[in-house]
């Protein structure tokens, strides 16, 4: 039987904390946790993220632009971990690690980032 391919990040189990890492770093921690994932690429777009973090009345939103070179599944992760970071330095009680739970698709190019 052949093995569904995923069509977007929301199709796939990537286990994660966002944890302001060096690119470096992110790079080798994604592949230790997710080696099946490691040569997925993305689609060069223009990506709205959706997140409601623990810490912060309402959701917030934030765009990434995936473009080549830099459209592996890690360089995603990593973009979206800086965002993570931007926002939560707002927020002096925050101790900087949110375990990723899922994405879920809202629409195309828009997702909800889901932490546990």
């Amino acid at each position: 039987m052949k093995k569904k391919q995923p069509k977007t990040i929301a199709d796939l189990d990537i286990i994660w904390t966002f944890s302001n890492y060096l690119p470096w770093l992110c790079e080798q921690e994604f592949q230790i946790l997710n080696p099946n994932l490691t040569n997925l690429k993305i689609i060069s777009n223009s990506y709205k993220f959706v997140i409601e973090f623990p810490f912060a009345l309402g959701k917030d939103s934030f765009r990434i632009l995936i473009s080549e070179p830099y459209s592996q599944l890690w360089w995603l992760m990593n973009s979206i971990d800086k965002k993570i970071q931007e926002y939560s330095k707002h927020f002096p009680k925050f101790d900087n690690k949110l375990v990723l739970d899922k994405f879920v698709k809202i629409n195309e190019t828009t997702f909800e980032i889901v932490l546990k």
